[in-house]
């Protein structure tokens, strides 16, 4: 079931569409290997709860910068887009200074989220651009969007 037009989108399109869902569940295995899920050492169902709460806002943040990144990229007249997965494992040192600057009235945020953002267009490109072309996201003409 879909609401895109039958005469602008093919049932073949739908469905090629359709298998790209396994984004959703990188989400999911980005939040577990990369969230210290393994690593909580507490009895309190609350205090688990609430960390893993934070992990979703921590990787749905990081999944916007990541597209900030990828704007100012696309500002820059670069056509490479940042991985979101590289996102995920890189750039930790700078994204805590994020977060602290948020924890401090938001002194020098600006500043941090700068690194943060260049850091990443730096060193979260894409392997295979080409190979998306063919066989990913970018087949269907679908591209990075969002940010800030």
């Amino acid at each position: 079931m879909t609401n895109l037009n039958r005469v602008e989108f093919t049932l073949s399109d739908v469905l090629q569409a359709y298998r790209l869902r396994w984004q959703i569940e990188l989400i999911f295995k980005e939040i577990k290997s990369y969230s210290g899920w393994h690593r909580f050492n507490t009895k309190s169902a609350t205090l688990v709860f609430s960390l893993i709460l934070m992990s979703f806002v921590v990787v749905t943040l990081k999944r916007y910068l990541a597209h900030a990144a990828q704007a100012n990229l696309c500002e820059s007249g670069s056509i490479e887009e940042i991985s979101t997965h590289k996102v995920m494992k890189s750039g930790t040192h700078l994204f805590g200074n994020v977060i602290s600057s948020l924890m401090n009235a938001g002194k020098s945020l600006v500043s941090c989220i700068k690194k943060l953002l260049d850091f990443w267009g730096n060193n979260a490109k894409r392997e295979h651009p080409a190979r998306d072309g063919c066989s990913g996201r970018t087949r269907l003409g679908f591209c990075a969007v969002g940010g800030a």
